[in-house]
């Protein structure tokens, strides 16, 4: 037959015990505080460099949008003067 141990009677916590669990505790609060302050300081950080890569990217695409616009202006005029030039050519040939 195995002989079973007896547990020991544990002792009711003292003051000074529950005083540094409490401590404990605290500093874990605080270190986790921290931890979460420096995290969201890194996403506030990083969502203020996303709107100005952002800003940055939208005045590059309105600058390319007025170029595109420009180029089709000049291009439009010049087509359409092509096109009177066939015209009187193919009149002159008939």
């Amino acid at each position: 037959m195995k002989k079973v141990k007896k547990s020991k009677a544990k002792k009711a916590p003292t003051t000074t015990d529950m005083m540094s669990a409490v401590q404990d505790l605290t500093e874990a609060v605080q270190v986790g505080f921290e931890r979460h302050e420096k995290i969201l300081k890194t996403l506030v950080e990083g969502q203020e460099q996303l709107r100005e890569s952002v800003n940055i990217l939208d005045q590059r695409v309105s600058k390319t949008q007025n170029r595109i616009e420009d180029v089709l202006d000049e291009n439009r005029d010049s087509i359409l003067g092509h096109e009177r030039r066939i015209r009187h050519l193919e009149r002159a040939r008939a």
